[in-house]
């Protein structure tokens, strides 16, 4: 009789949502001056997360090439996040979604998950 033992990522998106929250310490949860704004987006940002890496087990079924998706994206993201709510009277949304979904996806992600139109700053058109 043998003992495995193994650090597997928990499965399935409410796992992978409980394991996003408990990266957030408790200061960084409060650091947040727009706490009601903060704790909506910070929820869909897991959850968006999450669905990416439940989707890595497809590999590259729908993508461009395979990327592997790791905390350190999530960690910035939510950095971006807060820091742009306390910087901003008004919430820069496009460039808030741009951002996060270039640190999620990559560029050559992004590329392939969204129309990059619809989430760059738009360019004069001659």
């Amino acid at each position: 009789m043998s003992n495995l033992c193994s650090d597997l990522s928990p499965q399935g998106l409410k796992a992978n949502m409980k394991r996003l929250y408990q990266l957030i310490t408790e200061q960084q949860f409060s650091r947040c001056h727009k706490q009601e704004k903060y704790k909506k987006l910070l929820f869909s940002l897991c959850f968006f997360h999450s669905v990416l890496l439940e989707r890595r087990k497809f590999l590259m079924l729908g993508w461009n090439i395979q990327y592997g998706f790791n905390d350190s994206d999530f960690e910035v993201s939510e950095n971006l996040l807060s820091i742009y709510l306390d910087e901003y009277e008004e919430t820069p949304w496009d460039a808030l979604k741009y951002l996060v979904s270039l640190v999620l996806c990559g560029q050559s992600g992004l590329t392939g998950l969204l129309q990059v139109r619809k989430w760059s700053p738009k360019k004069k058109r001659s």
